[in-house]
């Protein structure tokens, strides 16, 4: 055998190991797409937990012996509501805030998908529709993240705070 035959089989040899490394890492691509699309899915799922558990938080608060009657009290009267009745209005009422934006972020991140966030965001007019709820939101709309506070002065202006 010749050094040029010995070359061939090392060519010949080394053209089936880069077919099978080919071979290895497409089999190796598809299981990792299929991981990711996998991860991805639980990633939604979670997501959609998160949200449906944070508004149930608010239902659950608002079903509580007496909060919903402080619930509408604090949407007539704000102002009116000593500090305990107001310290528990502004729990109930962020609470809801702080779920819608946790919505909004899930979904602007793709985490999360729904068809019609007017719908999910009645609550939040129903709430700054009435006095106590703007009052409240003059307060307190500081404490959420800024672009939430745009979206929410875009969707419902009468409760837009004069540029400073």
């Amino acid at each position: 055998m010749s050094w040029q035959d010995l070359g061939s089989i090392g060519e010949l040899v080394s053209a089936i190991a880069t077919v099978a490394t080919l071979a290895y890492l497409a089999i190796q691509i598809r299981l990792n797409t299929a991981h990711l699309k996998e991860s991805e899915r639980a990633s939604h799922l979670h997501s959609l937990d998160q949200t449906v558990e944070a508004f149930s938080r608010y239902r659950h608060l608002v079903a509580q012996p007496g909060i919903a009657e402080l619930l509408e009290l604090g949407l007539e009267t704000y102002g009116d509501l000593d500090a305990a009745e107001r310290t528990r209005f502004r729990a109930v009422v962020e609470e809801y805030f702080f779920a819608y934006n946790a919505l909004l972020d899930r979904s602007r991140s793709g985490a999360f998908h729904f068809n019609d966030p007017a719908r999910i965001a009645l609550p939040l007019g129903t709430i700054l529709s009435r006095a106590g709820g703007r009052q409240w939101w003059a307060d307190r709309s500081a404490i959420f993240p800024r672009d939430f506070v745009k979206e929410v002065e875009g969707q419902f202006p009468e409760v837009a705070r004069p540029a400073v």
